[in-house]
């Protein structure tokens, strides 16, 4: 999880990485985006199995994001990337509505580099990737929101070989002052406790 800053936004935005990323804690790699005050958070962490995948190539990418093509997160600089392919399923859109802009470069970053290009359904990892290895990224978009983005809230998933993705779309409107942030604090935990409770019922049912 993103390391928790004393800043009342950051740990806002480190805790809701934390507790809503369990909702898809089955997939082998989360993605979350999460708009914030003119801000786009982008995180993605996770490992990949290759086997049953073919290594088509390597190319350049920076990251950032286009609707209709692709989401990559990490560090700003271009970086060299493994292209994977395989059996592919899932959404070709984060968003229908369409056209769409160019592709959106992220203002900052850290990390590793990778993401998923649905319009030609291949994931993009780290050069040289090690089968199995965790690897994690991410991103702001700054001065932006998901409508400048042209992207819209909800969640997304694909598969790739073995392989599960997911990807979370959601916005975050208000953060409550200092003064009444713990209380907002401890019912945002609450919220995640509950959601894996329920969830590990669901599991002995």
């Amino acid at each position: 999880m993103l390391s928790i800053m004393f800043a009342p936004q950051r740990v806002l935005v480190s805790l809701v990485l934390f507790g809503l990323c369990t909702s898809s804690a089955k997939a082998d790699f989360v993605f979350q985006m999460i708009e914030q005050t003119n801000s786009v958070f982008f995180r993605g962490e996770g490992s990949l199995d290759v086997n049953g995948l073919t290594l088509v190539g390597q190319t350049t990418t920076s990251p950032g994001v286009l609707a209709d093509c692709c989401f990559i997160v990490g560090e700003t600089a271009n970086t060299m990337v493994d292209i994977y392919v395989g059996n592919w399923s899932g959404p070709n859109a984060l968003n229908n509505a369409g056209p769409f802009d160019p592709f959106h470069t992220v203002s900052s970053g850290n990390g590793s580099v990778f993401g998923v290009d649905f319009s030609s359904q291949a994931f993009f990892a780290p050069n040289n990737y090690v089968s199995g290895a965790v690897i994690q990224g991410e991103s702001t978009f700054a001065n932006e929101s998901l409508a400048s983005l042209q992207l819209t809230e909800g969640n997304f998933a694909w598969t790739l070989g073995t392989n599960n993705i997911s990807l979370e779309i959601l916005s975050i409107t208000a953060v409550p002052e200092p003064s009444g942030f713990l209380p907002f604090l401890i019912s945002v935990m609450g919220l995640a406790f509950r959601r894996q409770m329920k969830r590990q019922a669901a599991h002995f049912e």
